[in-house]
């Protein structure tokens, strides 16, 4: 079954690709072809190109300084940043022996940066290492690996299924020691944890769902929620988001700058634009204004899809997407933009990287065998 795109996903695609993401970055992020890449921005495109008021050797020198430019900040970012205030030589010179051969950056830049003389660093180099050392080497590559395509999400327990996964034969606490001696350790987040309550259930608006967060198949439950999401220039924006209980996978999502009906009514009809659904479909929100509205439910029974409701006041009945916003508020928000985004554009590009481009389609989930959303949904097709 191919899978359907949205104008909106296309247009967001071919924004990316503007702003200086690379065909073959987007084609990998995001699973989509080169090809039909291409064609999307061939169709949405409006960036102009103009190079007339440039000669060919202001272009090349303007290059070389950026090249020079980019270098330097991601040496800053992926060394100094997980370095700790103090720390042995041998783990600066371990440091720029990795970046080195795993980034190819210049040992010259790298002594520069960490202020270090070359001649240390290779005498350090041409000692010999253990089997051991060289073992723990080749490891602390693929772990640092997997952490930064993580974007620093991942822990142990997931760079270890990344390592079996990639063949090696590897205990969680070996990578746990390794990861420390890299200094680098997962987004911390406190875990859901639910409570009984002891609130009665309204005739009028039931909880079908009664915390029962599995489903057979996909398209059986879904659940639905918004948040709120702070901006700089336009103050408080709001995130309507439908996750699919079977796969963990968020079907559809909208960000407004107005949390009144409609947005929850465009979120809805996205997630029908991409699935098919079938009978005894179950979509479960909380109380809140925006759910309980009268155009909500005739286009919910329109559809045929049963309505189910969080008693009032209680989070846990709803807590996978609950747990879904806070979860991307550590790993994305709050880690990217601790002072707020700077308008709605940008934090809908950030939303939109991290939803479409790593939770659903790379994001490992312990509740489907450490696989991504997109890769169990395949599976199950």
């Amino acid at each position: 079954m191919s899978q359907k795109y949205s104008k909106e996903f296309k247009e967001t695609i071919v924004s990316l690709y503007e702003t200086g993401k690379s065909v073959s970055d987007l084609s990998r992020e995001y699973g989509l072809a080169n090809q039909t890449i291409y064609k999307w921005i061939k169709v949405y495109s409006k960036k102009q190109l103009n190079t007339e008021e440039m000669s060919l050797h202001d272009l090349q020198e303007m290059r070389k300084e950026m090249a020079k430019i980019k270098e330097e900040n991601e040496i800053l970012k992926k060394a100094l940043g997980n370095l700790c205030e103090e720390v042995s030589t041998a783990v600066v010179f371990a440091k720029i022996q990795f970046l080195h051969e795993t980034y190819n950056y210049s040992i010259n830049s790298l002594c520069n940066v960490f202020e270090v003389a070359r001649s240390s660093f290779y005498e350090y180099q041409n000692r010999k290492p253990s089997s051991r050392d060289l073992e723990n080497n080749n490891l602390k590559e693929v772990i640092m690996a997997s952490y930064l395509e993580s974007g620093k999400r991942y822990g142990a327990p997931k760079i270890h299924k990344d390592l079996q996964a990639q063949g090696y034969s590897v205990s969680e606490k070996r990578v746990q020691k390794l990861m420390r001696e890299l200094g680098i350790q997962s987004i911390i987040r406190k875990k859901y944890r639910p409570t009984s309550s002891t609130k009665s259930v309204t005739q009028e608006r039931p909880n079908l769902l009664k915390r029962d967060f599995t489903a057979k198949k996909l398209n059986q439950k879904w659940v639905t929620d918004i948040t709120y999401i702070y901006t700089l220039s336009d103050s408080w924006c709001y995130l309507s988001s439908i996750l699919d209980l079977k796969s963990r996978k968020i079907i559809s999502w909208k960000l407004s700058r107005n949390m009144d009906t409609q947005l929850v009514l465009d979120t809805l009809e996205g997630a029908l634009s991409t699935r098919a659904i079938s009978d005894n479909l179950i979509l479960h929100s909380d109380q809140g204004s925006q759910y309980t509205s009268n155009a909500y439910n005739k286009y919910l029974e329109e559809h045929q899809i049963t309505h189910s409701y969080s008693e009032k006041g209680c989070p846990y009945d709803n807590s996978c997407i609950e747990s879904f916003h806070a979860t991307l508020k550590k790993e994305c928000i709050y880690a990217e933009n601790s002072m707020g985004y700077k308008d709605f554009d940008s934090c809908y590009q950030s939303l939109f990287q991290y939803i479409e481009g790593f939770y659903n389609s790379r994001r490992r989930h312990s509740s489907l065998n450490y696989l991504s959303p997109n890769e169990y949904e395949k599976l199950e097709a």
